[in-house]
């Protein structure tokens, strides 16, 4: 299971910093459209807890951000549980 804490996105390079540390993916991703295929490849629930600080710390990119993750869980079946 991949634990992620929205209090540790707090801007968009620190968020794919900690992204990239914290999942290990096949590529360094440092923009949506390398989050999303990146997921794509993923078998590992993600558990996201603090998501509220996204929104908040990131605003209009926050939500394309977990929008990006809410994709990926219905396109690949990936488990994702957002917690507050």
């Amino acid at each position: 299971m991949i634990c992620l804490d929205g209090n540790k996105f707090k801007s968009r390079d620190e968020a794919f910093s900690y992204l990239n540390e914290k999942i290990d993916f096949e590529y360094e991703v440092n923009n949506l459209d390398g989050l999303f295929d990146e997921l794509s490849m993923l078998d590992e629930k993600i558990v996201i807890k603090n998501y509220p600080h996204i929104y908040k710390n990131l605003n209009d990119y926050g939500d394309r951000l977990l929008s990006c993750f809410m994709k990926a869980s219905l396109c690949f079946d990936l488990e994702i549980d957002f917690l507050s």
